[in-house]
């Protein structure tokens, strides 16, 4: 069951994309991993190199680039090496647009997603191949991974790591809240995307992951994660996350209410600035009795339908609203 899924992308004519002539693999790759790029050229080769080290060997490399205007192109062919696939779209058509042309030309039985200025580590997709073999009922499985050392206003802030909820229980209650996968770190099985008819929606700019993962849960998919860093993920000034910071905030906000709205029924959440209010904790500066009052009880019709449709676990829904009402502190 999915929300306002829409797409009207067509791959089929020939002429929307060019491959680079290389000899290509003749069997069908096990994996194809799919990178979008448009001007990556600061740190596209270190991401490249991350990817052709990997200790599992079979795998396409699908690279796509959007219309670039720096280096990407000259750089993505200095490299030989017959797992690659290059795709370069003849003007800047997005990052969903592209993601759906990687996903609709590649062979693999699994998908996995790569972006232009981060670190795969080197046992990362023998790890997660490995773990979903050993899972068939999970079609989606992301990492821990780790922020790369930075600098800001001339202070350097150290490598974090951030840890993911392993279990799928957890991960789709977190959807509720927030993206809790990290969108480069994932391997997914390509053949229950197509079964659910599943692609990035053209509609959820600047959050595109997060609105699959939520389609992906509505349809029944399961998510798993693995609690080890298999990633190192980049936050520079360049990345949609700081340029399109409040346009991806409002798309989230979107993706949050309609997974909510499609879970809990409308007598429930019937004014959905009162449930992003609760769930984000946006008014709590401004609160008052009257208003923390209306959070609580939205929040005890919330918990009263989780348990009896049971749509998340008890004990942990529980708590989660309970840290929601927490966190709210009337004036």
């Amino acid at each position: 069951m999915k929300y306002q899924y829409k797409s009207d992308d067509d791959f089929t004519e020939i002429s929307i994309f060019y491959f680079q002539y290389k000899p290509h693999m003749t069997n069908r790759p096990i994996l194809s991993v799919v990178m979008p790029i448009f001007n990556g050229e600061k740190y596209l080769e270190t991401a490249i190199n991350s990817i052709l080290t990997q200790t599992f060997y079979e795998f396409e490399f699908v690279i796509i680039n959007d219309g670039s205007s720096d280096k990407t192109d000259e750089i993505v062919r200095s490299f030989y090496d017959n797992r690659i696939v290059y795709i370069a779209n003849k003007n800047n058509e997005g990052i969903i647009r592209s993601l759906n042309k990687g996903i609709y030309f590649s062979k693999g039985q699994f998908l996995g997603r790569m972006d232009c200025d981060d670190v795969s580590r080197t046992d990362r997709f023998e790890l997660q191949i490995e773990f979903l073999n050993q899972n068939p009922e999970l079609s989606i499985v992301g990492s821990d991974y780790e922020i790369l050392p930075r600098s800001d206003n001339n202070n350097i802030i150290p490598q974090k790591r951030i840890n993911v909820p392993t279990c799928h229980e957890d991960l789709s209650l977190v959807f509720l809240h927030h993206n809790a996968i990290c969108h480069p770190t994932v391997v997914m099985r390509k053949e229950n995307l197509n079964f659910n008819k599943l692609y990035y929606d053209r509609l959820a700019n600047h959050a595109e992951d997060y609105k699959l993962w939520v389609d992906a849960t509505l349809s029944g998919l399961k998510f798993g994660s693995i609690p080890s860093p298999l990633l190192k993920y980049r936050l520079h000034s360049d990345q949609i996350s700081t340029k399109k910071r409040e346009e991806q905030f409002n798309s989230a906000c979107k993706i949050m209410l309609g997974y909510a709205t499609t879970i809990f029924s409308q007598s429930v959440i019937n004014n959905p600035r009162d449930y992003l209010g609760l769930i984000l904790n946006t008014e709590s500066r401004f609160l008052k009795d009257q208003d923390f009052i209306k959070y609580t009880q939205l929040a005890k019709k919330l918990i009263t339908e989780n348990n009896r449709q049971n749509y998340f676990n008890k004990e942990k829904f529980d708590f989660f609203m309970e840290n929601k009402l927490n966190n709210l502190n009337p004036i």
